[in-house]
């Protein structure tokens, strides 16, 4: 059975997380103006930052305070934590080891997260994708995890084009976007919507496999050459 979320869960990625699941170095992002959409308390501007990259992370969550924010990332993470035991079946645990592994990889996300926040708060920016707070191509890349696709079943097929039309708009260069299965593990119904609408047929899609699988068969990211 999948995870039982009635909206989208605050859990954070690290940022080795994000380079398997985008297939990004260092250098590659280097001399880039990165953005990190509904980002959350995700580390990867944190860390991304420390090593001298230009990263910028926006999220509805970051026009509260950080004591608040850690209340909820808690929260959240209790909740699905909690349901990891009856799901075990459906996930890979080789990157976490076992369900304690991604327990730890959670907590050392938003704790990175929480104090980068309140050190560098001008690199977090408060926004919903669907209306970013941005110049037009702001941005060379645009990296979007855990939202569009993942949770289907909250945003119609209306909120999928919107979102998507702001990110090619403030994005110069490229777009990445995983994973592109839903919570239930099926393919996502609006990955073809973006794909095939004549609105974007302008850019390149491609399907990609990442270096990334913890729920099994989500491994896939949509690139997108704007």
């Amino acid at each position: 059975m999948p995870l039982n979320l009635e909206r989208v869960a605050l859990v954070g990625r690290t940022y080795n997380e994000y380079k398997r699941m985008f297939n990004i170095t260092k250098e590659y992002l280097e001399g880039k103006k990165t953005l990190d959409v509904a980002a959350g308390v995700s580390n990867f501007c944190a860390i991304g930052n420390v090593m001298g990259l230009d990263i910028t992370a926006v999220d509805p969550i970051y026009h509260l305070m950080a004591d608040e924010i850690e209340v909820q990332a808690e929260n959240d993470l209790e909740l699905v934590m909690n349901q990891l035991p009856v799901n075990s079946s459906n996930y890979n645990w080789d990157f976490y080891g076992d369900i304690e592994g991604v327990r730890v990889s959670r907590v050392k996300a938003y704790q990175t997260f929480l104090k980068h926040y309140q050190a560098h708060p001008k690199k977090y920016v408060p926004g919903e994708i669907g209306k970013l707070p941005f110049k037009d191509k702001a941005f060379d890349t645009t990296l979007v995890s855990h939202l569009m696709f993942l949770y289907d079943h909250m945003f119609s097929a209306e909120d999928h084009i919107a979102m998507f039309r702001e990110l090619i708009r403030v994005t110069k260069n490229e777009i990445m976007i995983f994973p592109t299965k839903n919570l239930s593990g099926e393919n996502c119904k609006w990955v073809d919507l973006i794909i095939q609408n004549h609105e974007f047929l302008d850019h390149t899609f491609r399907l990609e496999k990442s270096h990334f699988e913890f729920q099994k068969g989500n491994y896939l990211r949509l690139r997108v050459t704007v």
